[in-house]
């Protein structure tokens, strides 16, 4: 397939996408108002099922699919899953989890990644919250059927607002989750809050490229749809503020969009014309170049770094 027509795909695929949401919102009064004018996060969940990729949802029917519901880490993985456990490993290197530590993840989805950071980690306690309800239940139940309900304990809770005592945590995990928070900043101060001193704050995130807002009102509609606060549209560089002024120390706020982007655009590009979930993705130096993983979806929202997050709550507070 040509440069052109590998365009027109990924563009038709995209708009097919967005005429069945507006399809789906008129359709649903209730659920637009959720979406548009209250902002639910669990709803623009509720929409997604079982899948990443709009309208692939095949309502839980497969009780082995994977459940990820991040972009995954393409640097070398070239399937979706693998990309998305080579996501999940790269954030605990950074989380330094280890045995004898406790651990709390925010936004854990279906708790994919928790499964594995048990697994593979040995960590003493973890601790995996989620704002949709939907994502606990059937996150326990896999949980359950994987055999590790006495390894993780899965909540109901908000990343702004934790249920926990100071200095509880050894490390604090976001994984492709913060820009839903209102606010990140909010999160920010939570996390310094229930982090031991010298524990970490590791997190995958996206945000705007440096010197770009896009604040036109489709970014907006398209920020309101997915649940994506306006507070929390800055590029790297206030992200790195921020967490100093959190009080945090040892921050590193480095791009991954070269290893995330063009991966999951070309995934999803195969999954719009009828692939797999399990579909071998081929990565080309072409299609690392912007023009090819800036794809339409990304562009619209605004969305169009991808960073990898560390912070240290220092030892020695005063």
């Amino acid at each position: 397939m040509d440069d052109r027509n590998d365009k027109t795909v990924r563009s038709t695929g995209y708009f097919s996408e967005v005429a069945r949401s507006v399809a789906r919102l008129v359709a649903s009064p209730i659920l637009a108002g959720r979406l548009l004018l209250k902002g639910d996060v669990a709803a623009f969940y509720g929409t997604l099922g079982d899948d990443l990729i709009p309208f692939r949802d095949g309502e839980f029917r497969d009780s082995a699919k994977p459940l990820w519901l991040n972009f995954g880490y393409w640097r070398e993985a070239r399937t979706y899953p693998d990309a998305c456990v080579a996501m999940a490993r790269y954030l605990a290197s950074v989380a330094e989890l280890r045995p004898g530590i406790d651990v709390l993840e925010v936004g854990c989805g279906y708790a994919e990644a928790a499964q594995l950071w048990a697994r593979e980690y040995g960590v003493r306690r973890f601790v995996a919250i989620d704002v949709t309800p939907d994502h606990i239940d059937v996150a326990r139940t896999r949980v359950a059927q994987v055999g590790l309900t006495d390894r993780i304990e899965l909540q109901i809770g908000s990343a702004t607002a934790l249920k926990f005592p100071e200095a509880t945590f050894d490390a604090v995990i976001a994984l492709e989750c913060a820009f839903h928070f209102k606010t990140r900043a909010a999160f920010f101060a939570e996390a310094w809050r229930v982090l031991r001193p010298g524990g970490v704050l590791a997190m995958m995130d996206m945000l705007p490229l440096p010197g770009s807002r896009h604040s036109g009102i489709w970014h907006r509609v398209c920020r309101r749809y997915a649940y994506i606060p306006e507070a929390n549209i800055y590029d790297r560089n206030s992200y790195a503020e921020k967490l100093h002024q959190a009080g945090f120390g040892d921050v590193t706020v480095d791009s991954l969009a070269r290893y995330v982007y063009p991966g999951i655009s070309k995934y999803a590009m195969l999954r719009r014309r009828g692939g797999g979930m399990d579909s071998v993705i081929e990565l080309s130096a072409a299609e690392l170049d912007a023009d090819h993983w800036l794809d339409r979806g990304r562009i619209h929202s605004g969305l169009d770094d991808y960073v990898v997050v560390r912070a240290r709550k220092p030892n020695d507070e005063r």
